[in-house]
């Protein structure tokens, strides 16, 4: 009886693994993706200066852009407890996301509270996690891997207006270095593992009560 609870038991834990993640990163700075400068037209009739894109750095730089709230080079951490899916749930892309089970009951970067996070998962040596259409991170497991956090105003190109024009972007990341993993994510044990002992404690506890019998 106690061999099959224990199988029972084991098969209802196994559907979640619960990892610790514990990072201790280096801020790189905010950086602009895919985008083009537009400034002001203050002479009528004369073109514009548009300068196109793919990466723009905003921090320190003459243009005043919005970036992470830290300097360049200053540590912080990255917490969380995550709650990955059920193995075959991920999605096909990061371009197409849904609600695939993934959790975090405790996330945090730095300052930022993660939010209500609705997706988890991993690609290969990369890490995931998502709470809306456009915020979100990726991490590597691993010191001197990269952390990137999106938080793009809205879910297509953004626009932001300043006195000396206008600046259009797909996406915006803050990024950091992984200086340390203090507490790396463990190879996950099937749930069924931690069970054998109660299992074979049951099997042992048998062959007495028949040796005593006979």
């Amino acid at each position: 009886m106690a061999f099959a609870m224990s199988c029972g038991m084991a098969g209802a834990a196994s559907a979640a693994t619960v990892v610790d993640i514990d990072l201790k990163l280096r801020y790189d700075g905010t950086f602009y993706h895919d985008g083009v400068i537009i400034p002001n037209d203050d002479d009528a009739g004369m073109p514009l200066n548009v300068v196109e894109f793919t990466k723009l750095r905003a921090d320190g730089g003459v243009l005043g852009l919005p970036h992470w709230d830290m300097e360049i080079g200053e540590e912080t951490f990255f917490k969380a407890q995550l709650v990955l899916p059920e193995p075959g749930t991920e999605p096909a892309s990061i371009g197409y996301r849904t609600d695939n089970g993934g959790r975090a009951p405790s996330c945090q970067l730095g300052y930022l509270t993660c939010g209500d996070v609705t997706e988890v998962y991993n690609s290969g040596d990369r890490w995931h996690v998502f709470w809306d259409d456009q915020e979100g991170l990726s991490f590597d497991l691993l010191a001197g891997g990269k952390l990137s956090y999106q938080y793009t105003p809205e879910f297509s190109a953004s626009s932001l207006y300043f006195d000396w024009g206008w600046l259009y972007f797909d996406d915006r990341f803050a990024e950091f270095t992984v200086l340390e993993v203090l507490q790396p994510a463990p190879v996950p044990v099937p749930m069924s593992a931690a069970f054998l002992p109660v299992a074979f404690g049951a099997l042992a506890s048998l062959r007495r009560r028949r040796s005593r019998i006979s």
